[in-house]
């Protein structure tokens, strides 16, 4: 007579805290920043935070593999990809570059010191 064991694995993720710094260029405050955490192994999920006015953030995630987008009206977004976090983690610091826009003068203002003007304000 033969006997038969069955083992019954269970995939379990443990939580993993991640945190960092996001920065905004030429800015004192960097408040804001959407920081998306796309988790593609061992399955898909989703979840994000913002940063605080120093730049901070932090995110308690289940373990895995995960892409990580930066953005913020107005600047240009930032990524990682692939990202393994299996153990809390501190991210390396990003900066987001100012998106500019461009003016013409006079079409748009009317003279080069108005435009440097509105450059400032922005």
């Amino acid at each position: 007579m033969k006997k038969y064991i069955s083992i019954l694995l269970l995939s379990v993720c443990y939580p993993v805290t991640i945190d960092g710094y996001a920065y905004l260029e030429n800015q004192t405050d960097h408040s804001g920043v959407k920081v998306l955490f796309t988790r593609t192994a061992p399955s898909s999920l989703l979840d994000s935070t913002t940063t605080a006015t120093n730049g901070s953030y932090s995110m308690e995630l289940e373990e895995g593999i995960y892409d990580v987008a930066y953005s913020k009206d107005a600047f240009y977004n930032g990524a990682l990809t692939s990202q393994a976090f299996y153990s809390n983690t501190t991210l390396a610091n990003i900066a987001l570059l100012l998106h500019l826009t461009l003016v013409n003068i006079p079409a748009d203002i009317s003279t080069i010191q108005g435009a440097i003007d509105i450059s400032l304000v922005n």
